[in-house]
């Protein structure tokens, strides 16, 4: 996996001249990809502006007509599927399971058609549901991640508060307040195994550590990283 977060998004713009360089940005995410050897490149679609969420849709109609494209040009270059990131945010679509099925959808009805492609999938973060403005949860981040199986190619494996405001990792303290379920995960993915389309699902633990530069938090990067490395793979024996 070879990922790049949220510099591909200027198909979210209404500017053919920021289409243009995102999708030279995004064809070159995957020779770079390809070049160090990766499976798969991906990011998430991008973001509508806060001030200009009229024109989203119409980002999404231009993100996945480029998508289709380059779903060839990385057939071409020896990439096994680009990948997809559901995101937090109305703004960042997909967002809802609607969008995630919808867009999953027609990207993989293109690519039945179309044999030269490689498939689109998504890496998930098992950290991310959906608040909406108020702090009310709309779907949890296990409704957004079972939209997904269907298409599911890798994780992004880290805890969260309840309104997936922060993220941090498996140590005792921080499952103490956290509500992501490890189990829970792992039950969802052998019960829906059918649905997953790899025969290896790949995880990342995704967590950043304590505030870095400060003496006081410092000290404890070390125990965080391997308290949550043990939980993860602990857990996932099964």
């Amino acid at each position: 996996m070879f990922t790049a977060h949220r510099e591909l998004g200027g198909f979210f713009y209404d500017s053919p001249e920021f289409e243009a360089v995102v999708h030279n940005n995004f064809k070159r995410l995957m020779e770079v990809g390809a070049l160090v050897g990766a499976d798969c490149v991906g990011s998430n679609p991008g973001a509508a502006l806060r001030d200009q969420l009229h024109i989203k849709e119409r980002g999404i109609s231009r993100y996945l007509a480029h998508m289709k494209d380059m779903m060839a040009y990385a057939h071409a270059c020896g990439l096994r599927a680009l990948t997809i990131e559901p995101m937090s945010c109305l703004a960042e679509p997909p967002t809802t399971p609607d969008e995630i099925r919808a867009m999953a959808g027609e990207l993989d009805e293109h690519h039945r058609a179309h044999r030269d492609t490689v498939p689109v999938r998504y890496c998930t973060d098992i950290a991310h549901g959906y608040a909406d403005a108020r702090g009310n949860v709309v779907h949890t981040h296990m409704e957004l991640l079972e939209a997904s199986l269907p298409w599911l190619q890798e994780l992004h494996l880290k805890n969260t508060d309840a309104i997936f405001q922060s993220t941090f990792g498996f140590s005792d303290p921080e499952r103490a307040r956290g509500i992501v379920q490890l189990p829970d995960v792992v039950r969802l993915l052998v019960e829906k195994a059918g649905l997953i389309p790899v025969d290896t699902l790949i995880g990342y633990l995704e967590i950043g550590g304590p505030k870095l530069g400060r003496d006081y938090s410092d000290q404890q990067l070390e125990t965080q990283l391997r308290e949550s490395l043990e939980y993860v793979k602990e857990t996932f024996k099964c």
